[in-house]
């Protein structure tokens, strides 16, 4: 059991599941009020619990989807040089090197969540409008309202952070290709070196 539950089957669940259930929810608040959704999920039959996650699901990968689009746009623009060819070498490299493999995985999954929650966290950016516009006044729509304003600093700190990891992938890359480059070449020498 704990063999099953390693951190590659939890990675993807977390990346997926995570932002397209508030993505879910706020394209839903559209059009239903928040509070009735929320009553709904706590009286909802198991099927209608399966048929929501397997909708986060779904919709989790189509927000890494698109979040790749967005990914590619900030690695154009905080592109170093010599970054394409570390990526195209690290593509093809055979390296055992489980730890930098390893720290090139995790940042590329917290890169993913980071992505994806930026998107779905604007999914919910037209529900708070309508909410903040449709109270009559201040005090029944503060909650939407303190969710609108907190928003804004949340969206700029996860493209910050999206920003760091893409360059922070970046440099592993080129490490790794560059080491591995390296001791392919100590290994040619040694192999042409005449053996006494």
């Amino acid at each position: 059991m704990p063999n099953s539950l390693n951190s590659e089957f939890l990675r993807p669940i977390a990346t997926h599941i995570g932002p397209g259930a508030l993505a879910l929810f706020g394209i839903t608040a559209i059009w239903i009020p928040p509070a009735e959704i929320v009553h709904y999920l706590a009286t909802a039959s198991a099927l209608a619990g399966i048929l929501l996650f397997v909708g986060s699901v779904i919709l989790g990968f189509l927000l890494e989807d698109i979040a790749s689009h967005f990914e590619n746009g900030i690695y154009e623009s905080t592109k170093g040089e010599g970054d394409d060819n570390n990526w195209q070498g690290y593509l093809c490299f055979d390296n055992s090197d489980s730890v930098g493999r390893n720290y090139v995985r995790i940042t590329l999954t917290r890169l993913k969540f980071e992505l994806s929650m930026l998107i779905a966290m604007l999914a919910n950016i037209p529900w708070l409008i309508k909410a903040s516009l449709a109270a009559r006044t201040f005090e029944e729509a503060s909650f939407e309202k303190s969710l609108l304003f907190f928003s804004t600093p949340i969206l700029l700190w996860l493209h910050w952070e999206a920003k760091q990891s893409i360059r922070v992938l970046a440099d592993a890359r080129g490490i790794l290709v560059r080491d591995w480059r390296e001791r392919q070449a100590e290994e040619a020498a040694k192999s042409d070196q005449p053996k006494s």
